[in-house]
């Protein structure tokens, strides 16, 4: 009776729900994980057709949370960066804002590394429901199980094949499906175990040639042979990781919802979790409560570009007596973000005050008109990253056009970056780097250049879209003399003669104008290239 009664619930909780509102979810994207100089930090990148989405770390101190913008493909970028000594696990949770919405997930992060994500919206938004009771195990103590019902029609139960899972599914009374999984967890624990010991050899081969170093024990070319196994056993461990990621978790999902996900980290001997799965309740906006009716106010007039008076509604939300004391660092963050664009709100119209003057007057120099349209186009820009829309791309374009004609000119630095037993650090510069501006809205695919011959023959495909820019010389700089109505959609960077030491890497001119500095005279930019010691 009492099955039958839950096969009811849950077959009406999924009827009444499919109004269901807008929900978000987020699934890896391991194409776009990226090597990047954090300083020892772990990174998390997120990217999402939206771009208002508000992040916060509820296991950090000192998360740095920065927006990118839009990419050349019309996704946003996020990125979050936590130093390992933070918090090298940090938690991460996103919801679009003026939303009382999140999702949040646990991130194991590496070292001068972005580890990539997708957040997305949702039609049909479904949740856990725990279903487990007191006498929920099972009898063999090597196993662990999972069972889920729901009445989701297409539901999928996606179990990573080399947990070699044994799992069935039965149809049961109205439709509604019980799918169990059995989890040898010596499977689990084989992938677990393997990460620990490379950890290990790679704590214990560091420690050996420090104490060797320390010692006088090693030459010069002893020492950079320990260092080369020790970059091979530290990439036998990012395998390892990444192998020991991609089974760790169950994903449960169905056409249009959310991702969930079950941790099997987190089984024991024995153990079963019994779940149903359900689209979400909708919400009912006549019973809204304080604090989200704060949050909404606060949405809605961040997307007026009315920075003070969001503030003010978030803040509110924040002393609201209903606030929910799990949210109160996700409103931390809309308020922070309302400060960033007051403040650049402030430093763009000083800037167009003075174009301004500059015109009534008809005084200042082509440099002068270069310097505060340049400053005006990077605050603006700046807001347009924390609140896209037109009105901010269209002054954009405008303040852009002005100065189109004029030369632009960037120097361009690049470092040598290596890693051995003290981490990463720069190491000189890098002579014999070649740049190719390309001149197309295709961005060039990784496997499409990652080695110098599949480059070579990138590039002669169509000389139209890819010209050299010149090469950096022995002290590893190239000033370039662009034009601003031409700029190359991105550049390649091409390492000459340093063989499979230094791979081929592209920017885009978005991410490139964005980091450089000085720009009201030369633009200076300054890269790292990893030099892998093999």
């Amino acid at each position: 009776m009492k099955k039958l009664l839950l096969m009811i619930f849950l077959l009406v909780a999924s009827i009444v729900s499919l109004s269901a509102q807008s929900y978000i979810s987020y699934s890896r994207v391991e194409d776009e994980d990226m090597i990047a100089d954090l300083k020892g930090a772990g990174g998390v990148l997120v990217l999402s057709k939206r771009g208002d989405l508000v992040f916060s770390v509820d296991n950090a101190s000192r998360p740095v949370i920065t927006p990118k913008g839009k990419r050349d493909d019309g996704l946003y970028v996020y990125e979050i960066v936590v130093a390992k000594e933070d918090n090298p696990t940090p938690k991460v949770e996103v919801s679009k804002r003026g939303d009382v919405d999140r999702v949040s997930f646990a991130v194991t992060t590496r070292k001068d590394f972005f580890l990539a994500f997708m957040v997305a919206e949702v039609s049909k938004p479904i949740r856990f429901e725990d279903h487990k009771q007191a006498n929920d195990i099972i009898a063999n103590d090597k196993m662990a199980a999972v069972e889920i019902t729901s009445a989701i029609a297409d539901l999928v139960v996606d179990c990573p094949k080399e947990l070699e899972a044994k799992i069935t599914t039965k149809t049961k009374d109205a439709g509604v499906k019980e799918t169990e999984i059995v989890i040898p967890l010596a499977n689990y624990h084989r992938y677990r175990d393997a990460v620990e010991q490379l950890s290990k050899d790679v704590e214990r081969m560091t420690d050996d040639v420090e104490k060797a170093a320390s010692e006088g024990k090693l030459d010069d070319s002893q020492l950079q042979a320990r260092f080369v196994e020790i970059d091979k056993k530290e990439a036998e461990k990012a395998e390892a990781e990444k192998k020991l990621e991609a089974v760790s978790k169950i994903a449960i999902y169905a056409e249009g919802t959310n991702r969930l996900y079950i941790d099997v980290s987190q089984l024991t001997p024995r153990q079963k979790l019994v779940y149903g799965v359900l689209l979400r309740t909708v919400v009912v906006k006549e019973h809204v409560s304080e604090c989200s009716g704060f949050l909404e106010e606060g949405g809605r007039l961040f997307g007026l570009r009315q920075y003070k008076g969001a503030r003010e509604a978030f803040a509110k939300a924040l002393s609201a007596k209903d606030a929910p004391s799990d949210m109160l660092l996700s409103i931390k963050s809309n308020i922070s973000q309302c400060d960033s664009c007051i403040l650049y709100d402030r430093y763009s119209k000083g800037a167009l005050a003075r174009l301004k003057e500059m015109k009534d007057n008809g005084t200042g120099s082509q440099a002068d008109l270069v310097k505060f349209a340049s400053a005006a186009s990077e605050f603006i820009s700046q807001l347009n990253r924390y609140n896209p829309c037109e009105f901010y791309s269209s002054r954009i374009d405008k303040l852009n056009k002005m100065i189109e004609d004029l030369p632009l000119d960037i120097r361009f630095t690049i470092a040598r970056w290596v890693n051995d037993a003290s981490g990463f650090y720069e190491n000189g510069t890098l002579g014999n780097i070649e740049l190719w501006g390309v001149y197309t809205t295709d961005i060039p695919k990784a496997r499409e250049y990652e080695k110098d011959k599949y480059f070579l023959k990138l590039v002669s495909s169509d000389t139209a879209k890819y010209r050299r820019l010149g090469e950096t010389a022995l002290d590893g700089t190239l000033v370039l003399h662009l034009l601003r109505k031409d700029l190359p959609s991105g550049i390649l960077f091409r390492p000459v003669g340093y063989g499979k030491h230094i791979k081929i890497k592209y920017l885009n001119m978005h991410e490139i104008m964005m980091q450089s500095k000085e720009e009201y005279d030369m633009r200076q930019f300054r890269m790292k290239m990893y030099y892998i010691n093999n």
